[in-house]
Parts: structure tokens; sequence; C-alpha cells
């Protein structure tokens, strides 16, 4: 064969090698799965007959696609085999009837690893000669029989990624995501180096950007992020001397920081800013911070906390469309329409307190949602001179149960959702249910602690018509703008379900949705994003630095083989133990911090061999219900107590809400347990 011919046939392979390294095993793995359950059929002869072959030239020469197509199809029921000569030998006329698809859905029916082994040998010998590619993405498919071709196809392919032709180093890349080799990772990144410094390789940028997130589940983007991501993690892989020393300063600043924050020395912000800095001075002290090549050690800081930008994100995003829904009268509307069904009766307006607080939790997140229930309780129970206080300790309480509804319902469960890298809609078969059984929990034991000051009071019908004297209109401005916002809400809501299916993340979703509301509203931009709660996000960023400090002195990873050597590797065991510690500790400090500290631990434990899956949901659990044992346990405890003080002048002290909230969070506890141990006993947990 002429040079001119051959390159003709190795662009024509190229080309096939599009639609087989992207369609592959989308296409044909469902056929074969499909096929393993069917009843056996008879073994084709593995011989094509000359005639055959004779008759495909002939249709091939004479250009007419239809008859090639036939005997195409002819030729894979009689020997499949040949189809690999097939494809080598006359790629080029194949190629020129655009029958390449047809092909490659035949390939998909080979079954003679030989015959596929052939052809990794004839890439093997003509590596630069353009058929890698083609043998890659034969393989791969192949691989779902024949696994033992997998490491072989994936070296052939691993080879074709440096080809210069942008059609064969594409092919190739997307033979190596359908592979799964996560040693062709360094490989990939130095081809998306090159792909990105040259304009005609755009194609091979994106075929190596996915190949490379399917390889490692990482959303980084361009060949900077994925260089650095690589010698971050060739830096952690590599043995490192942790010094006594770093490991107990830092671990005293955070206990320090915590305990400020648990008895409320300081406000939270101020004590998480202060930690921070003594954290970052100590550890570029003592050498403990190291940046990529080419940064500086203090870049360290900014990788640890672009890490949570997410969590941030929809905070922030959140943050300002309830706001915007706020002034539109959309939640006063909700909430006076709920109340009104209890028609002022006791015994179900505090049940509706429950069931509204969940509501607005659920889908508001949980500062939100606990302080439009708080406003209107406030309201309510001074109209009708009910004691407020049962009220709104069932809002502290119950928003924690809300707060497990959700991917995005609580602070505690978004970080540890977006680390753990959780479903959305799992969330509605694993913490949803444990929500509403914890919340039912909740509405008996405090309606049963508080049934003498759930009496009514009063004539019923003058109650009645004291509730009904609310007006859920009172405080819309403009219907349109109330319809338009509640609409952006229920868009928003959905865009939280669908975000991680379509591949975009919360924030983006939260910041739309925020973007949304004050284009639609026509609120002030500047002052609904001053209502923002940026103490909080302040605090945030401080404490992610302090763990990520802690981090780096060894500490977390230490203490993660210490509850390896507690469990004695038993997964049960790993979980009642971080499970246990967690419930209690989340009431002691607060259990945002709580759950911030776990998110490294869960990492090292997963290093070690543990299945981090089942740990995430028992931290999103046990880190929202433990805040119901103290009066600074949770955001919404916090946000309860403070305006039952400040508005009717009821202080609750620590030893009588442990008393309610102690009865409550045992029971729950004890329900948690028992169901994280169902869970596991049964493999119920996603992955399990």
């Amino acid at each position: 064969m002429s040079s001119a011919p051959r390159s003709l046939l190795h662009a024509s392979l190229a080309t096939l090698a599009v639609v087989l390294g992207g369609q592959a095993l989308t296409a044909i793995t469902p056929r074969l799965a499909h096929a393993q359950q069917r009843p056996a059929e008879p073994t084709p002869p593995a011989v094509a007959s000359p005639e055959a072959v004779a008759a495909l030239d002939v249709a091939l020469e004479a250009r007419d696609r239809a008859a090639a197509r036939e005997h195409l199809a002819r030729l894979a029921v009689e020997g499949p085999a040949a189809l690999v000569d097939i494809a080598i030998q006359r790629g080029v006329a194949l190629h020129a009837l655009g029958l390449e698809p047809a092909l490659l859905e035949h390939l998909g029916r080979v079954d003679d690893a030989k015959a596929l082994e052939r052809l990794l040998d004839v890439a093997g010998d003509r590596l630069v000669g353009r058929v890698a590619e083609h043998a890659g993405a034969v393989a791969a498919l192949a691989a779902v029989k024949h696994p033992e071709l997998a490491k072989r196809a994936g070296d052939v392919a691993v080879a074709a990624v440096d080809s210069g032709e942008p059609l064969v180093a594409a092919a190739a890349a997307r033979a190596l995501a359908a592979l799964g080799g996560t040693n062709s990772v360094g490989k990939l990144v130095q081809r998306l180096e090159r792909a990105e410094a040259a304009s005609a390789e755009a194609a091979v940028a994106t075929a190596a950007q996915q190949a490379l997130a399917k390889l490692t589940g990482e959303p980084h983007e361009g060949a900077a992020a994925w260089r650095r991501y690589l010698d971050l993690r060739d830096a952690a892989a590599k043995p490192k001397e942790h010094p006594i020393a770093a490991m107990i300063i830092l671990g005293l600043i955070m206990l320090a920081t915590y305990g400020v924050i648990a008895f409320e020395l300081a406000p939270k912000s101020l004590a998480a800013l202060t930690g921070a800095g003594a954290s970052v001075i100590i550890g570029l002290s003592m050498g403990l911070f190291h940046g990529a090549p080419g940064e500086t050690a203090y870049k360290y800081v900014h990788h640890v906390i672009e890490h949570d930008l997410g969590v941030l994100g929809v905070i922030i995003g959140t943050s300002v469309l309830v706001e915007v829904a706020g002034r539109s009268g959309l939640f006063h509307f909700v909430a006076v329409k709920i109340v009104k069904q209890t028609k002022g009766d006791p015994q179900k307006l505090f049940l509706m307190t429950g069931v509204m607080t969940m509501l607005f939790v659920t889908f508001l997140t949980i500062a939100p949602g606990s302080l439009i229930a708080i406003s209107l309780i406030l309201v309510v129970t001074k109209a009708l001179n009910y004691d407020a206080k049962p009220y709104l300790v069932f809002i502290a309480i119950a928003a924690n149960s809300g707060a497990l509804m959700t991917f995005a319902s609580g602070v505690c469960t978004l970080m540890l959702a977006t680390a753990g890298k959780l479903g959305y809609t799992d969330f509605f078969f694993i913490s949803s249910p444990m929500g509403l059984i914890s919340g039912a929990v909740a509405y008996f034991v405090l309606r049963w602690i508080y049934r003498d000051s759930l009496v009514a009071k009063g004539d019923p019908v003058e109650r009645a018509k004291t509730i009904e004297g609310f007006d859920e209109w009172a405080v819309v401005k403009d219907k349109k703008v109330f319809y338009r916002i509640g609409a952006v809400l229920l868009c928003t809501i959905f865009g939280f379900a669908i975000a991680q299916k379509i591949g975009i993340g919360l924030d983006f979703v939260a910041f739309m949705g925020a973007t949304a509301g004050l284009i639609l509203s026509g609120e002030n931009a500047d002052e609904a994003i001053k209502k923002v709660n940026w103490g909080l996000i302040i605090f945030f960023v401080g404490l992610f630095v302090i763990i990520g400090a802690v981090q780096a002195s060894g500490l977390l990873d230490l203490l993660g083989q210490g509850l390896m050597d507690v469990s004695g590797g038993s997964q049960l065991k790993t979980l009642l133990v971080l499970g246990v510690f967690v419930l209690l500790m989340s009431g002691v400090v607060d259990n945002i911090p709580v759950a911030a500290t776990m998110i490294p631990i869960v990492h090292a434990l997963a290093a070690q061999g543990a299945d981090p899956g089942p740990i995430w949901w028992t931290l999103i659990m046990t880190s929202n219900l433990g805040g119901n044992s103290t009066p600074v346990g949770s955001v919404s405890t916090i946000l309860a107590l403070s305006a039952l003080e400040k508005e009717r002048g009821v202080k609750v002290s620590w030893g009588e809400f442990m008393k309610v909230g102690g009865l409550v969070f045992g029971l729950q506890s004890a329900i948690v347990i028992a169901y994280i141990i169902v869970f596991h006993s049964f493999s119920l947990f996603p992955g399990s």
C-alpha cells in the first residue's frame, strides 16, 4: 500500500475512533448486558466466506452504500472475528461511505479475544501509524467481555493520546475514560496542556478534560488546575514527617476557638478569624504549608478555602433569594395560610408550627426558614395571649429535623454532602425519612412536656376571629412580583434537584435564582445583598483555614487512624463510634464546626480503606440532631431562644433547655443509631 492510501486508511480509522471512543460503551454495553440475560445463541462461524468478502469489496468499489451495509451485516453474522481485519484493511472505503457506525455496532458483538488481540498487535506495531486509537476504543468495548484485554488496550490508548493527529488523540482520551485506568491521569494532563496551546486541538482538550473528570471524579477545569491537582495529590502521597509540636499547638488553637464559640466569649466570626490568623502563622513558621511548584507556601491557604467555595456560594445565593422573596410577601402569605388552618386552637397551632418550620427549612435552609417561623409565631401567640415558649422551643428543635430533608436544607448537611459528592435524590431515601421520624418524636415529646401550656384560652369563636383577621396579603405590595418570585423560588428548588445530573454546581443554581429574583422583583440589589449574613461567611472562612492548618499538621490523619484502630476496621463500629462522638460534640461546641472538622477525618478514613459513603450519611444525621442537646448546639436553637428573650423577656436557661431538649435528643439519638445499624445491616446506603 502506497503512503497516500495508507495515510487515508489511518485517517479513516481515526474518524472511526471518534465514533468508537464517544459512543462505544454507551451504545453497546447495554446490549451486551442484555445479551447476557438472553438464552445462549448458536455460535456463528469464525471465518467469513470468501464470497461474502468479495461481495463487500464489489459494493465498496462501486460506492454502493446500501449494498455495502448489507454485506457488512452478513459478514458480522457469518464471521464476526473477520471484522477486525476488515476494519484495518478496508478502512479507507468504509470511511468514504460513512459506515463506521455500522462497523462499530458489529464489532461490539465480537467475542473472539484473539481477534481483538490481533488488532492490538497491529496497533502496537504501528503505534505512530494512527491505528492505535482504533485498537484502544475497540478493546475498551471488548473489555466488557474480556477484562484481560483492558491493560493492553490501556497501554495502547495511553500511547495514542500522544498522537499529533487531533482525531486520534481525542478518541484515545475517550477510550481511556471508558477503560477507567487512573494511571493514565498524568498522561492526559500532559496532553491537555499541549492541546490548550494549539488552536486546532479544541476537540482533544475537550476529550481530555472529560476523561480526567470521569477518571478522578474531580471538578477541575483547565490544564493549570489539573496540573495543580496532580502536584498536590503527589505531594499528599509522599510520606510526611509531622512534628508533634505542630499537632499540639494547632490542636490547642482549634480547641480554644471552639471553646470561645461554645461559651459565647466572643462573636463566632471574631473567634474564627483570630484562630485562623494564629493557625496560619504557626503553619508557615513550622513549614507545614506547601503550594504547588512555583507557588508560595501561603497559597496553600487559598487552596483550602477554594475547596468550600461551593458551600459559601450556596449560602450567599440562597440568602439573597430568601431576602427578595421575603420582601415580596411570599413567606408571610404561606405562613398565614398555614396558621389559619388551626383556627387558634393551641394544639393545632403547635402541630402547624412544626410543619411550617420543617417546610421552610427544607426549601429555604435552616437559618431563614427558622427566622420566618419564629417571626410569625411571635405575632400569633401575642395576638392570642399564648405562652410563646413551647412554640419557639419546638421551632428550635424541629428545624434540625428539617435540615435532613434535602442536600441544601442545613449548613452541616450542605458541607458534608458537598464534600462527599452525595446525590440530591438520595436524600429522599436516606435522610428525609429520618427527618420526618425525628420531627414526629420532637412533636409528641414536646407536646407532652408543655401540655399545661397548650391549653385553649378564651372563647373559641373569638380565637377563630382573631386568626381569621390575619391578612395573608398584608405585606404583598405587588401581586405580579409575588407570583414572579414564587416561580423563581420553585425553579431554584427544581434546579437544586437536577444540578448534579446536568453537571452544574448548587452554587450556580443559587446565584442564578438570586439574580432572577433581583431582576424580576425590582428590589435594590445592594440593599438585598447587605442582608446576607456576612458574619457567618467570615466565620466559615476562618473555620476552614483553622481546619486546613490542623489537617496539614497531620493531627486529623492521626485521629482517623485512631478511629480505625478503635473500630478494628469494622465499618459498623466506625459508623457507631463517629455517630456517638458527633452527637455528643455537636451540642457542646455547635454542630457546624464539628461537621466541618469531620470532613478531612472522613477523607483520611477513606484513604485507609474505609467506605466513605455510609460515613457521610451518618455524620449528616448525627450532626444535625446533635444540635438539639444544648441551647448553643445549632443555628436554630440560638435564633429561637434569642428571639424569645428579646421579644418576650423570657430566658430559657441551659438547665431548662437540656431537660426538654435532652429528652428529645436522647430519643432521637437512640432512633438514629438504630436507623444507621439497619441501613448498614441491609446494605441500604447508596453504593453499599
